[in-house]
């Protein structure tokens, strides 16, 4: 035993150490050589990557423990990622509902809009009743009255 640490524990294939340190250990001691450490340098590189939560050559890089790796390296930047993907889902939530309750509105306005231009239709020449006296006029005057905003300078059609 070295170290508090059991060398035929690690051989057996029981964990006695956490995450990277075990697969470093068991590459360390492997029985082949070609598969261990080709120099006490390579070892202490991997140890140095471990200690900066940085990959190491011991083991098979998986897409998990890169990506863990990575957020204990850079965890603001993480966070604020973590933080900004439901904040925009919110926001292109909030201009859909918005843009539908636009779209709603417009369609009621047009509606209305209709409606009133029939109306306006009806009193002015589907109505049959006896022409009063200068009723051609007052005629004139309504359509004139009611055209007057949009033909002003100032009017612009709507988009």
């Amino acid at each position: 035993m070295t170290r508090g640490l059991d060398i035929r524990r690690i051989a057996l294939g029981q964990r006695p150490l956490a995450g990277d340190l075990d697969n470093i250990a068991r590459k360390a001691i492997e029985a082949e050589p070609h598969l261990r450490y080709s120099s006490a340098e390579a070892f202490a590189e991997d140890t140095r990557r471990h200690w900066q939560s940085l990959p190491v050559s011991a083991r098979r890089p998986t897409l998990d423990c890169r990506a863990m790796k990575f957020v204990r390296r850079r965890r603001a930047g993480a966070l604020a990622a973590a933080a900004a993907g439901p904040a925009l889902s919110a926001g292109l939530g909030v201009a859909f509902w918005q843009a539908r309750l636009a779209h709603r509105n417009a369609e009621t306005a047009q509606r209305h809009a209709g409606e009133a231009r029939t109306l306006a239709n009806s009193f002015l020449f589907e109505l049959d009743v006896a022409e009063p006296p200068g009723s051609t006029r007052i005629r004139a005057s309504i359509m004139d009255r009611a055209a007057a905003p949009h033909c002003s300078a100032n009017w612009r059609p709507p988009t």
